[in-house]
């Protein structure tokens, strides 16, 4: 009997070990986005992918700071948060950024997407 348990155990740890063969991640380039907000700043959006799309995060910057903001659940749009201090949320070509997670009545700074010709 323990002999059939020792190489149950075996079958099952090589079963769950990694495909050697298959491709290595990498890191698709990313894509930038412009926006302009009602406080009179500006900040870019750099949005980034695994080749295999397991992990999602965003460079969010800022005039006086860059953040890396992985990926949150959202019920409408795409939300990027720290969880802790920062918040971006973005629909289309609209934004909001949340700098104050910890005080529910902060005030969301509202931006919106720069095109090409506009910056």
């Amino acid at each position: 009997m323990q002999y059939l348990t020792l190489a149950l155990a075996g079958s099952l740890l090589l079963s769950t070990t990694p495909n050697v063969n298959s491709a290595p991640l990498k890191l698709n380039p990313p894509s930038t986005f412009y926006y302009n907000c009602d406080d009179g700043r500006s900040l870019v959006v750099r949005h980034y992918t695994l080749s295999d799309r397991s992990l999602e995060f965003i460079k969010l910057s800022l005039p006086e700071k860059v953040y890396t903001l992985p990926h949150s659940i959202s019920a409408s749009g795409t939300r990027y948060s720290d969880g802790s201090h920062i918040q971006w949320w973005s629909k289309g070509e609209n934004g909001a950024l949340n700098e104050n997670l910890s005080d529910p009545k902060a005030r969301l700074t509202q931006c919106a997407e720069v095109t090409t010709a506009q910056r």
